[in-house]
């Protein structure tokens, strides 16, 4: 029985090249010799077309080459769709917040080498206003630190210094000017009010990089942080290395099928390590079992 695969390239989306040349492309086909025939197909416009013409012929495999929100549109698209592929998504972006759940610390050459020896795994994702995310989603000053990122990712600290400066300074005002208030499965009253929010599909135990990946439960984990002091907040930044985080009395943590945050302003919001800019309220919901992924067994 022979395998295929459709090796996915967005060029100038994370270390993906702005024109890939023949060597990159040749080192990631070899590094995935196992599989019988492979494809290359580039996004160079029309990306939900290119996503659904390269799953339309069914390989076997999908491999992903590009940045964090290259790997999070393609298996969007997948998912609102219906298609039914097993998505490979290289470590190629910034924080590669998908891979590193899927694959630890493995590079994207180890990854394709290894892949034929994967489990698959069915991965709950999160939804808001219409877009997917499949490890977290945050909501608050957090995101204000991932734009300085992407600044200097896509023009360089010299060119964006300035840029990128008031960027973090606007993170750090926001810590403490930021108030959301936070309303679970549909319910009028508020439970908690909070200064930063981040989401987990499965649960926040599942974000981190493991022997192998697991979808964790059918709902999504929400917890809410409100330091109140810029030393509260690095004692919060201790704890969660400790993984005691749980136990600060300025966290809580809790199980919902449903999200609703709402805050003074738009909403600076974080999915899979991409920033946006949403309207409050934001309503996060769970959609079980999204895409179907290969995940490292060992």
């Amino acid at each position: 029985m022979t395998t295929s695969m459709v090796l996915l390239i967005n060029p100038g989306a994370g270390s993906v090249p702005a024109q890939p040349e023949a060597g990159f492309i040749a080192r990631l086909k070899d590094a995935a010799g196992w599989v019988d025939t492979i494809e290359v197909r580039t996004i160079d416009g029309e990306f939900e077309e290119t996503v659904l013409h390269s799953c339309r012929e069914r390989p076997d495999y999908l491999a992903i080459a590009g940045g964090d929100g290259t790997a999070r549109a393609v298996c969007e698209t997948l998912a609102k769709r219906g298609l039914s592929c097993r998505v490979i998504p290289l470590p190629l972006g910034t924080a590669n917040f998908l891979p590193r759940r899927l694959y630890g610390d493995r590079d994207a050459y180890s990854v394709l080498r290894q892949a034929g020896g994967y489990d698959e795994v069915r991965l709950h994702a999160g939804e808001v206003d219409g877009k997917l995310f499949f490890v977290s989603a945050s909501v608050g000053f957090l995101t204000r630190f991932a734009e300085a990122r992407e600044t200097v990712r896509s023009d360089g600290l010299l060119r964006s210094f300035g840029k990128t400066v008031r960027q973090v300074r606007a993170g750090f005002e926001s810590l403490f000017s930021t108030r959301l208030s936070l309303y679970a499965d549909g319910e009028d009253r508020r439970y908690t009010k909070s200064r930063a929010v981040l989401l987990a599909p499965g649960g926040v135990t599942t974000m981190f990089g493991a022997d192998r990946s697991e979808p964790g439960k059918a709902k999504l984990e929400v917890v809410a942080a409100d330091p109140r002091h810029v030393r509260e907040a690095a004692a919060l930044g201790v704890r969660a290395l400790m993984a005691q985080w749980r136990d600060h009395p300025r966290i809580d943590a809790r199980w919902v099928g449903r999200l609703k945050v709402e805050g003074r302003d738009r909403l600076a919001v974080m999915l899979d390590g991409e920033p946006f800019h949403m309207d409050s309220p934001a309503e996060f919901t769970l959609k079980p079992e999204a895409v179907c992924f290969l995940t490292a067994n060992g």
